[in-house]
């Protein structure tokens, strides 16, 4: 797959070009699938998502602006807030939120924090719950609220610690 040929893609989807959408179909769907799959853990459940991520591509596409860059990082991140929100939809998250299950959700070999030993490193810097709160709120999609129930923090505490270990994590990787 080659992202100029998103790129050339999109805009014919935008004007409700069908053989453009179903070219895009064909060359994106296997990686969006696998995206799906790793984050909601459930085939048949990311084979459904996966129509809905296509729907709204059919749908959106030409609020894709092209000249800011890639197509594909947006049809990305379309594909994970899909996900995200089925999971929230059907609430559908990790029980616990443990450090040991914080720490094997990053480890994992098929987790996509493993593939940047780095960024392993710069996680296990911050302190635990700062750590807890990046993890299950990037990786698992947990919000806000969620997050300052099951952390036990104020939300206004939670936000700033995100923040804060957000900025802590760039410094890390030099960003």
């Amino acid at each position: 797959m080659k992202s100029n040929e998103i790129n050339q893609l999109i805009p014919q989807v935008s004007l409700k070009n069908q053989a453009a959408f179903k070219q895009l179909y064909e060359i994106s769907s296997p990686k969006i699938y696998g995206l799906l799959v790793n984050i909601i853990q459930d085939k048949e459940l990311a084979a459904d998502t996966l129509q809905e991520v296509y729907t709204k591509i059919w749908l959106n596409a030409d609020k894709c602006d092209i000249s800011q860059g890639n197509g594909w990082p947006w049809i990305c991140q379309l594909a994970r807030n899909t996900a995200l929100d089925k999971l929230r939809k059907i609430d559908k998250y990790p029980s616990s939120i443990e450090d040991t299950y914080v720490n094997e959700a990053y480890q994992q070999s098929d987790s996509q924090w493993h593939s940047n030993i780095d960024l392993n490193s710069c996680l296990a810097q911050l302190a635990s719950k700062s750590r807890q709160a990046i993890i299950l709120s990037y990786l698992h999609g947990f919000s806000h609220q969620q997050l300052s129930k099951k952390l036990a923090l104020p939300l206004g505490t939670l936000k700033s610690t995100i923040r804060r270990s957000m900025k802590e994590l760039a410094l890390c990787l030099n960003l």
